[in-house]
C-alpha cells in the first residue's frame, strides 16, 4: 500500500485496535500487528529448496550462490536439511563471514572454516546441547559473492527468516521449529509458503499441528505461496511450451491444483498470491531455459514481484489490509468450531441412544437373570418340602414304619402257625429271607424283594403324582424323582448282607442232631432268634435307602443351590455393569448437554462478531472524525494564530490519510 509518507494514520491504527478488540481470539491472533520491523519468514519441508530462494533473492551471483550454497550445508550432503536453526541471511561489509546466535559472534575467513562452524552448530542442536528457544541465527556472507552492476542503485535491505524444514531430523529440532514458529510467525509481515510444485497437499495436509500457519487461507493477505521446480517435471513441459510466458495461465492452474487438496475461499483465490517459480542450477542448466525464453523472463519478473512484495511488507499501513479478511477469518474459525461441535453433538447423540440400547437390554437381562433366581429358589423349596412333615419322603417313611410293623407280625404269626422243624425252619429262612419263592402266597415273599417292590412302588406312584402337572414344584420333583437310584441299585449287596445277617441262625439250626424239636420252648428260643435276625436285617435295609435318599436329595438341592448361587453371581455383576452404563449414559447427558450449549453460545457470539465486521467500515470512520473533530476545536481554541494554522493543516492531512484508507481498504 503505497502512499504519502507525510501523511497521519494514527486514527487508522486506534480504529484498527478497537475493531481487532472485539474479535474471538483466534481471529486476533491472525490480526496481530507486526513487530515494527520488517521481516519475512519462511516455512516449508526440507529439501524444496527455500535457502536457495533466499540466495537468488539476496542477488548473489552464480559462483557465490554455488559457494554459499556448498558452504551452508555444514559438510552435510545433498538430500539432507542444510538449515539447523532459524537463519537470517545478511550481506557482509567486507569479505568475512560471520556468524551470530545466542550473544556469540564468530567470524570465518574461509568457506571451510564457516562450514565447520555450521556442522558443530547442527551437532549441538542434535545432541541437545541447544535449547529449544525462540532464538535465531544471523549469518553475514562476504561481499565478493554478491553481484556487482556499477551504477545499479542499492536494492532496499530485505530481512528473511529460513526455517529448518518441517520435517525436521530430531525432537529436538522440531521442539525449536514449534518454538520459532509461535513467536515469529504471527508477527511476521508475510509468511512464505515454500514446497514443491508436485507436493501440493503440503499446503493442507503439510500445515497441520501449525495453528501459526494452518489457518493461512483465513487470513492469505499475510500469506505468500511459492513453488519451486515448478516447469522442469516432465509431466507439465507440455504445457509449458503452450503457455510459455503467460504467469495468468500457470497461476489459475496452480491455484486450482492446490484446490483440490482442500478447501480455498475466494479470497485465497487471488492470483497474486501465487509464485510458480524455477531457480538453482538445475534451472540454469536446463534445456527448456533455453527454449522458452518467454518463459525464463516471465520467472525473472516474479522474482522481482516477489521481492518488490516483500520489500513493501515492511510499509505500516500494510497491515491494515489482513482486516479485510477478517468477517472471512472469523467466519472460517466459526465454521470450524461449528462442524467440530456438531459432528461432537451427533457422536454423542449416537453414544446416548446406543446407551440406552444397552441399558435397556441389561435391564432385560438383569429382569430374567432375577426371575432364573426365583425360580431356583421355588426348586429348591420344592425339594426340600419332600423331605418336609407332609413330604412324599416323610409320608413315604411314615407308610413304610406301619408296612413294616405288620410284616413282621405277619412273620412272627406264620412262625407260630407252621411249628416247623428244625429241617423246614432251615428252608424257609433260606428262602423267605433272601428271594420270593412265586408259588407261595404273597404274604410269604422274600424280604429282600419285598423292600424292593415297597420302595419301587413309591418312587413310581411319586413320578406319577408329579409328572402329570405343569408347575415347576410338579417338574422339578419329577425330574427328582427320576434321578433317584433304583432299589435294585441301594440293595445291590442286600443279598449278602442278610446271609451274614442270618448266619449265626443258620449255625445254630446245623447243630441239631434230630430234626424235631423237643420242646416248644426250644421251638420259640429259634423263632425269637429267627425274628431279631429279621428285623436287623430290615433295619439295616431300611438304613440303606434312608442314607441313600438323603445324599441324593443333598445332591439334587446342592446342584440347584449352585446355579441359583451362580445366577445371583451374575444379577449382582449385571448390577454393577448396569450402574456403570447408567453413569456412562448420565456422563454422555451431561456432554450432550454442555455441547448443545457450548454451539448455542458459538451461534451467538458469531451473530455479534458478523454484526462487529459487517460494520468494520463505521469503526473507521469514527475514529476519523474524532481526530478530525479534535483537529478542528483545537483550531478555534489554540492561542496564536500559528498553532490553528497547524491544526487546520493536520485537519486537511487526516482528509487526505481518509481518502487513502477509503480507497484501499473499502474501494470507495
Amino acid at each position: 500500500m503505497s502512499h504519502d509518507a507525510s501523511l497521519s494514520f494514527d486514527w487508522a491504527h486506534r480504529a484498527y485496535d478497537a475493531y481487532c478488540a472485539g474479535l474471538p481470539l483466534e481471529v486476533r491472533e491472525q490480526l496481530r500487528k507486526p513487530a515494527g520491523e520488517a521481516f519475512v519468514v519462511l516455512y516449508g519441508p526440507t529439501q524444496v529448496g527455500k535457502t536457495t530462494l533466499i540466495l537468488t533473492m539476496l542477488q548473489l551471483s552464480e559462483d557465490g550462490q554455488a559457494r554459499v550454497g556448498k558452504t551452508l550445508r555444514g559438510k552435510r550432503s545433498k538430500g539432507e536439511s542444510s538449515t539447523a536453526v532459524a537463519t537470517q541471511y545478511r550481506r557482509s561489509k567486507d569479505e568475512k563471514w560471520s556468524l551470530s546466535w545466542q550473544g556469540r559472534h564468530i567470524t570465518a575467513s574461509s568457506d571451510e572454516g564457516m562450514a565447520n562452524e555450521l556442522e558443530q552448530l547442527r551437532r549441538s542442536m542434535m545432541e541437545g546441547m541447544i535449547e529449544a528457544s525462540d532464538d535465531y541465527c544471523t549469518i553475514n556472507i562476504p561481499l565478493s559473492y554478491f553481484k556487482q552492476r556499477e551504477g545499479e542503485k542499492l536494492q532496499k535491505v530485505i530481512r528473511i527468516l529460513d526455517l529448518p524444514g518441517i520435517e525436521a531430523d530430531n525432537a529436538q529440532e522440531k521442539e525449536y521449529v514449534r518454538a520459532i514458529s509461535r513467536k515469529f510467525v504471527p508477527i511476521a509481515t508475510l509468511t512464505l509458503l515454500v514446497s514443491k510444485a508436485d507436493d501440493l497437499g503440503f499446503f493442507f495436509k503439510g500445515l497441520e499441528g501449525v495453528p501459526e500457519i494452518q489457518h493461512w487461507t483465513h487470513i492469505p493477505s499475510r500469506f505468500r505461496v511459492v513453488t519451486t521446480y515448478s516447469f522442469t517435471p516432465e509431466t507439465v513441459r507440455k504445457t509449458v511450451k503452450k503457455k510459455q510466458g503467460n504467469i495468468k495461465a500457470y497461476q489459475q492452474e496452480l491455484i486450482a491444483q492446490i484446490g483440490t487438496f482442500g478447501a480455498l475461499p475466494e479470497r485465497a483465490k487471488k492470483e497474486d498470491l501465487y509464485y510458480p517459480l524455477e531457480f538453482g542450477t538445475s534451472w540454469q542448466e536446463s534445456n527448456l531455459r533455453k527454449d522458452t525464453p518467454a518463459l525464463d523472463e516471465m520467472i525473472q519478473q516474479e522474482f522481482k514481484r516477489l521481492y518488490d512484495d516483500i520489500a513493501q511488507a515492511d510499509d505500516p499501513l500494510n497491515y491494515l489490509l489482513s482486516v479485510l479478511d477478517s468477517q472471512g477469518c472469523a467466519e472460517a474459525f466459526y465454521e470450524e468450531r461449528s462442524k467440530v461441535l456438531n459432528d461432537e453433538i451427533n457422536t454423542v447423540r449416537k453414544k446416548v441412544e446406543s446407551s440406552r440400547k444397552i441399558i435397556a437390554s441389561f435391564n432385560e437381562r438383569l429382569k430374567e437373570v432375577k426371575s432364573q433366581v426365583k425360580l431356583y429358589e421355588e426348586k429348591l423349596g420344592a425339594v426340600q418340602s419332600l423331605s418336609k412333615k407332609d413330604g412324599l419322603i416323610s409320608l413315604f417313611w411314615v407308610d413304610y414304619k406301619k408296612r413294616q410293623e405288620l410284616d413282621q407280625k405277619a412273620m412272627f404269626d406264620l412262625l407260630q402257625k407252621k411249628q416247623w422243624s428244625v429241617s423246614d425252619l432251615k428252608k424257609f429262612t433260606t428262602l423267605h429271607t433272601i428271594e420270593k419263592r412265586e408259588e407261595k402266597p404273597e404274604d410269604e415273599k422274600a424280604l429282600l424283594p419285598w423292600m424292593i417292590f415297597q420302595y419301587n412302588s413309591w418312587l413310581y406312584e411319586s413320578r406319577e403324582i408329579f409328572e402329570s402337572g405343569n408347575s415347576i414344584i410338579d417338574k422339578t420333583c419329577a425330574h427328582f424323582f427320576d434321578v433317584l437310584p433304583s432299589a435294585e441299585d441301594l440293595l445291590h449287596d442286600g443279598r449278602l448282607f442278610i446271609l451274614n445277617n442270618f448266619q449265626d441262625f443258620m449255625n445254630k439250626l446245623d447243630e441239631y442232631w434230630i430234626n424235631s424239636y423237643w420242646s416248644d420252648e426250644s421251638y420259640q428260643q429259634d423263632c425269637r432268634m429267627f425274628m431279631s435276625a429279621y428285623r436287623n436285617s430290615a433295619a439295616k435295609l431300611k438304613e440303606i435307602i434312608r442314607q441313600a435318599l438323603d445324599v441324593e436329595q443333598k445332591r439334587f438341592e446342592e446342584k440347584i443351590r449352585k446355579r441359583k448361587d451362580h445366577t445371583e453371581s451374575d444379577v449382582r455383576i449385571l448390577g454393577i455393569q448396569n450402574s456403570k452404563r447408567e453413569l456412562e449414559l448420565a456422563l454422555l447427558q451431561q456432554q450432550f448437554e454442555e455441547s448443545l450449549a457450548q454451539k448455542k453460545q458459538i451461534d451467538a457470539e458469531w451473530v455479534e462478531t458478523k454484526e462487529k465486521t459487517d460494520n468494520m467500515h463505521s469503526f473507521f470512520l469514527n475514529e476519523y472524525f474524532k481526530a478530525v473533530s479534535s483537529a478542528y476545536e483545537t483550531v478555534y481554541t489554540a492561542e496564536g494564530a500559528g498553532m490553528s494554522l497547524l491544526s487546520l493543516c493536520y485537519a486537511q492531512n487526516l482528509k487526505y490519510s481518509r481518502s487513502v484508507i477509503e480507497e484501499k481498504l473499502f474501494h470507495q
